[in-house]
């Protein structure tokens, strides 16, 4: 076994000798790392799996070993807040935080969900959760679109909420805001909105008056 671990070492040093004074270059084996785009990083990471082809020198016939391997492509992406999510539209998808400095969610109860069960999910009360909900009574029922206020434990100074799924491909904040009867400006404070949109896609909170004590109890 030794004599033939010998005899293969003296071979592969003989080839690389005959290979450099021939003037063919030795693969290099090492990983290495390729930038294809500023945020997208490639790795590319070579195995000594031999290939099926065989590589003829003068004088010699030497199985070349060509680096093979596969490339992983890791995604790295600054993720910078936008007014509005759903490119194109002012809007979010359901369960994504709207707002700056106070964030809201807007959820869709399933069942077996419980106001209690939010509370440490979302880090808030189910005093608050009733408190920014137009005309929101328990029991819950499930299957219905809510608003939850995020890492919020009270709801003083905050409106109550409805939801809209807008489909509105030709509209303003202003004209959005008479058809909900809102106020325009608290419409796009809480959805923090651009200053101009032209069309709406997807969920939206909708501030309210509050409802008389005689209609929430």
């Amino acid at each position: 076994m030794i004599l033939a671990l010998g005899i293969l070492l003296l071979l592969e040093i003989g080839i690389r000798f005959h290979l450099l004074s021939w003037g063919y270059s030795l693969p290099d084996f090492s990983p290495k790392t390729f930038v294809s785009s500023p945020f997208v990083f490639q790795t590319f990471t070579p195995s000594l799996t031999p290939s099926p082809w065989l590589a003829t020198l003068p004088g010699l016939v030497v199985p070349f070993l060509p680096p093979e391997g596969t490339a992983t492509l890791t995604s790295v992406y600054a993720l910078t807040p936008t007014a509005s999510p759903i490119a194109g539209s002012c809007g979010y998808p359901r369960d994504t935080p709207i707002g700056i400095d106070q964030k809201f969610i807007i959820h869709r109860i399933a069942g077996g969900e419980s106001l209690n069960g939010y509370e440490t999910d979302y880090h808030t009360t189910s005093a608050a959760i009733l408190a920014v909900n137009y005309n929101l009574r328990v029991p819950v029922p499930s299957n219905i679109v809510i608003v939850i206020p995020l890492d919020q434990t009270e709801a003083h100074g905050l409106p109550v909420f409805e939801t809209y799924l807008a489909d509105e491909p030709n509209s303003s904040i202003e004209a959005l805001s008479a058809k909900l009867d809102t106020n325009p400006q608290e419409f796009a404070r809480y959805n923090n909105l651009p200053q101009v949109c032209n069309a709406f896609s997807g969920w939206l909170l909708v501030p309210k008056q509050a409802p008389t004590p005689s209609l929430r109890n």
